[in-house]
């Protein structure tokens, strides 16, 4: 490409490049949630009921769905429901992305592992009889907390791809899968943030908002004083920026591993 032809080209301003963040990480969230939360789910529910003893076939859990009994509408409502949940997640990949960039082809288990110390605790919860009734509660909190790792490994690629294929809202005749992809990825907000609200604890309440706008915030900052930020390894030898990078990482971290650490306490020791 020539020099002439990129100057000819329009240039994206900060609002369309917003709204294409946003748009790629609602859509790659979109369709790994439906895929590690909502047929992920779905398949740690049929171990479990697998493994329940049979005097709780039929019993309804704490979801209001009955061990045993799988039906298309359920599943069909889980994988809606994974899907909503993690256009969330898609935005918090966006966010932290920088901070797992050079795990390089591990930085969606990283991704993952991050999302389970911080979020973990709204799934897997103490109050939540279903973890110690059905089944043993070690293979239960080991399945729902391998969704956050599956969700990661789908969502790295995802996005790249969603990425690449989705132009610039900039191009002068955008193709009609890129203008269904840009009006179809705002409406995925409004019923994510009622699929955030039925599983929101401390957790989600806490730190959903801290990573959405603070991670961002962080980025360019650090951005601006390091010169550059797109990894952490770009910030070697500025160890104020690196500090300051990991600090408001570490935050989330310790506080979601303490709410995780009290909500599987809570659940071995309802099981004695």
């Amino acid at each position: 490409m020539t020099e002439e032809s990129r100057a000819a080209e329009p240039q994206e301003s900060g609002i369309e490049a917003l709204a294409r963040t946003i748009a790629v990480g609602a859509l790659a969230g979109f369709l790994a949630g439906a895929v590690a939360g909502g047929i992920g789910s779905r398949v740690a529910m049929r171990i479990t009921a697998e493994v329940a003893e049979g005097r709780f076939q039929g019993t309804l859990t704490d979801f209001e769905a009955r061990v045993g009994e799988i039906t298309a509408g359920g599943t069909f409502f889980l994988i809606l429901m994974g899907g909503f949940i993690g256009v969330f997640g898609g935005l918090l990949y966006v966010a932290l992305r920088r901070w797992v960039a050079d795990c390089g082809p591990c930085r969606g288990p990283a991704f993952g592992l991050i999302l389970l110390v911080i979020f973990g605790s709204a799934i897997i919860r103490s109050d939540n009889p279903d973890f110690h009734l059905f089944g043993p509660p070690t293979l239960n909190i080991a399945m729902f907390a391998s969704i956050f790792i599956l969700f990661g490994l789908l969502v790295a690629p995802l996005l790249d791809l969603v990425e690449r294929m989705l132009a610039r809202p900039t191009t002068h005749r955008p193709r009609r899968l890129t203008q269904a992809a840009y009006l179809f990825a705002p409406l995925l907000l409004l019923p994510a943030i009622g699929g955030i609200g039925i599983v929101a604890g401390r957790a989600v309440a806490l730190f959903l908002p801290y990573i959405l706008v603070g991670m961002p915030i962080t980025t360019v900052l650090v951005g601006w004083s390091a010169g550059r930020f797109d990894r952490l390894s770009d910030l070697r030898g500025r160890w104020l920026a690196m500090a300051a990078a990991l600090a408001v990482l570490a935050l989330p971290l310790a506080v979601g591993l303490f709410l995780d650490v009290q909500a599987v306490a809570g659940i071995f020791e309802a099981d004695t």
